[in-house]
């Protein structure tokens, strides 16, 4: 299964909506907050690393800021 998010305004969503479920898709619709949460996702897995830091460094690196 795979999955597209299109940002449209409310007349096209409709449009495209019809269009898909007469194609026999199913059709979810995201809330503002699902969206973000989906894009912070993707943001943190872009900047994964991998790379593991001790304690005393996340807390040293938070006291100086």
């Amino acid at each position: 299964m795979e999955a597209i998010i299109i940002k449209a305004d409310n007349k096209i969503v409709k449009l495209l909506i019809q269009l898909a479920e007469k194609l026999g898709a199913e059709v979810s619709k995201l809330s503002k907050s699902e969206v973000e949460d989906f894009t912070f996702g993707e943001m943190m897995d872009e900047a994964k690393t991998d790379n593991l830091v001790s304690k005393s460094e996340v807390l040293d690196y938070l006291k100086s800021k």
